[in-house]
């Protein structure tokens, strides 16, 4: 199997039994998917975590002292993993513990059953994505995904009250939006839906539709980036439903790459900033867009100007937020204030909070994608003084690109509220709270050049 397709678990036990229980445990549900790091203490997991490349898919280890910081720092650096604590009085965990981070406990005095019930809670609540069960026939489509793909690859249904599909638009067709509006006007909730066999030669259609206008000359720019916008909202629907299959991963690849053609050796943030309001389409897809363009921009005005930045922050962007199904989800940016309000549910809520984590997870998926991209995304909603989300993580534990990111989201929420595009004002309003860490630097060097070129 791929490196890069299997399971990345790390065990941290002083014995050797202890050990290859775990590793017995994980292997008997997932046999040949697992890939193993074996440490002996709980101080040698922070410091190799600092390190890593990557995030676990889980976590296993062994802790019998009583540390909030030393437990703390291994949740912190964990980031997108789940963890299944051993041995550990869960009393320990009190005033430490995000709700929303997946754990699990074991006792060491019947390891082997212990671990096995923990790593099946964790998967009963949905906390490991990878055991999904993801068979359905039929994969839903939303209708805005359909217009101006070129000839069908496969059929369209449409899913009746009483449950049967019948079909509406055949392979070979050219669907026009007035079409899915004619279905839409009679049923706005109307679902379509595509067969999962054939979503194979749709994918790949797409990304040969998004290979032949990038190659084009001249560039159809606004052509092209209405192909990527719908592009986004089709591979959102498939992940969704199956996951970030190869062929899902090479629209996303050939949108980012497109994205960037556009862009050029040089992105100029006035034009980007300025083009920000004239985007036609949904909010996710074009913000996600907009995102990966100001960031490219931000990092060349910074001297960070290489082709694999671009691409970090810009597949970033695709990804960050293609797990919201609502624009008002993706427009949060203060969790206490949308919690304190009722605006959204409780689930909604939860969904919005979860969001950055299940990104990571997307972005785990990748048959090849540099390790930095995880990070951004799961990062994407932390702020420098601890007060972001989901974990709430301080200014030390954020990455360069990562913060980079957080910085060009401020921007464009900043440049949305108030009409502004200057960075006067935008530094000016954010002083206080970029005055730390790598922010500090990043808006330094911003602030030697305050121009939007």
């Amino acid at each position: 199997m791929d490196q890069s397709n299997r399971i990345q678990a790390l065990v941290v036990f002083r014995g050797e039994g202890n050990r290859q229980s775990a590793v017995k445990c994980l292997e008997s549900r997932l046999p040949g998917r697992v890939s193993f790091t074996h440490l002996e203490s709980i101080e040698q997991a922070i410091e190799h975590l600092e390190n890593a490349r990557f995030f676990y898919s889980i976590i296993l280890f062994e802790y019998l002292g009583k540390s909030q910081t030393l437990i703390r720092a291994v949740l912190d650096l964990g980031g997108t993993s789940a963890f299944v604590l051993c041995g550990m009085d869960p009393r320990v965990l009190e005033g430490i513990r995000d709700q929303e981070t997946p754990i699990a406990f074991a006792s060491l005095s019947n390891l082997d059953s212990e671990l096995g019930k923990a790593i099946k809670s964790l998967e009963l609540s949905g906390r490991l994505p990878w055991v999904e069960e993801r068979n359905a026939e039929y994969i839903e489509i939303q209708g805005a995904s359909l217009p101006g793909m070129g000839p069908m690859q496969g059929t369209v249904y449409l899913k009746m009250l009483d449950g049967r599909y019948i079909p509406v638009f055949k392979a070979g067709d050219r669907i026009l939006e007035s079409d899915i509006q004619h279905f839409l006007a009679k049923r706005p909730d109307q679902e379509f839906y595509l067969k999962r066999d054939e979503l194979k030669a749709l994918l790949r259609s797409r990304s040969g539709e998004i290979e032949a206008l990038t190659s084009s000359r001249p560039i159809e720019e606004e052509r092209l980036e209405k192909t990527i916008r719908g592009s986004y909202g089709l591979v959102r629907d498939v992940v969704r439903e199956i996951g970030f299959t190869p062929e899902a991963q090479s629209v996303a690849i050939a949108s980012v790459e497109a994205t960037l053609k556009i862009l050029g050796a040089r992105p100029k943030m006035k034009v980007i900033l300025e083009n920000l309001r004239s985007k036609e389409g949904d909010y996710i897809p074009s913000h996600s867009l907009n995102l990966g363009k100001v960031a490219c921009a931000l990092a060349h005005k910074i001297g960070w100007r290489s082709e694999t930045t671009y691409f970090k922050l810009s597949l970033a962007a695709f990804l960050h937020d293609i797990s919201l199904e609502e624009d008002s989800q993706a427009k949060v940016f203060d969790l206490q204030l949308v919690s304190e309000n009722s605006e959204f549910t409780a689930d909604a809520i939860r969904e919005i909070k979860m969001h950055p984590i299940r990104a990571a997870e997307y972005a785990r998926q990748f048959q090849e994608v540099p390790y930095d991209v995880e990070q951004i995304v799961s990062q994407h909603h932390e702020r420098p003084n601890g007060s972001g989300y989901p974990r709430g993580l301080v200014v030390r534990f954020f990455t360069p690109l990562s913060a980079l990111f957080i910085v060009a989201q401020d921007l464009i929420e900043y440049s949305e509220e108030n009409g502004d595009i200057s960075f006067d004002g935008f530094f000016k309003k954010k002083e206080l709270e970029y005055n730390v860490g790598i922010f500090r630097k990043i808006a330094r060097a911003l602030q030697t050049d305050t121009t939007l070129q």
